[in-house]
């Protein structure tokens, strides 16, 4: 069967954006209902499933999306949308953190009450 370039073209796009978030070895749903807490006494890497691929963790608007306590963290091509705290750290709060990376790092519609929309560390 040959498919029309148009959607071939659609069909790799569309398996090519299935990138999940992966924290450590735990792969997350793109979209959560809660605050993801994760907490290490070494290094946590919060990353894309798919190397290069920009991966997007969603949540509603009513809560954080992740609370990191590492002393090393890092970030890589992972967005985070539609986080938010009454607090601070509307997407993302780094807690007892050395050395934070980020490294194609995207925070979009993250809101905090006080400080650290997207991030707070």
């Amino acid at each position: 069967m040959v498919l029309p370039s148009l959607l071939l073209c659609c069909l790799l796009f569309a398996l090519s954006s299935s990138a999940l978030v992966k924290v450590d070895n735990a792969t997350l749903p793109t979209a959560l209902d809660s605050t993801y807490s994760v907490q290490s006494s070494g290094a946590v890497i919060v990353s894309s499933s798919q190397p290069g691929q920009v991966a997007t963790l969603t949540g509603d608007d009513t809560f954080p999306l992740l609370a990191i306590a590492a002393r090393n963290v890092t970030i890589v091509d992972v967005r985070f949308e539609h986080g938010w705290s009454n607090s601070s750290g509307g997407c993302v709060s780094v807690f007892d953190v050395s050395t934070l990376t980020l490294v194609n790092v995207v925070f979009s519609h993250c809101v905090s009450a006080t400080t650290g929309g997207g991030i707070n560390v």
